[in-house]
């Protein structure tokens, strides 16, 4: 599979990013496959259409996987120990 790099200007909506990423062509069509258990956010099916998206995030939809890759006011979720999802915080990305 496939990931594709998907730059946006800063921290984003989920249906937003579908559509920015070309994923759905309109915002009913994110809802719906969104409502419908259809995406995932790092590796977690996620029902909220208004899930804030960040640096580095992965999103699926269906088959197709997309990373959020964002400018210097965009956060990132690291985790505390690497390798692991214990305990995230948020920090400042570097990019």
């Amino acid at each position: 599979m496939i990931t594709r790099r998907v730059k946006v200007e800063r921290e984003i909506r989920l249906d937003r990013f579908m559509k920015w990423a070309g994923a759905v062509s309109t915002g009913g069509q994110a809802k719906t496959i969104i409502q419908e258990g259809l995406v995932k956010v790092n590796g977690k099916i996620e029902n909220r259409r208004g899930r804030i998206l960040r640096n580095g995030d992965r999103v699926k939809v269906g088959e197709d996987d997309f990373l959020v890759v964002c400018g210097e006011e965009c956060s990132t979720l690291v985790p505390e120990k690497p390798g692991t999802d214990q305990l995230p915080e948020l920090r400042p990305s570097n990019n």
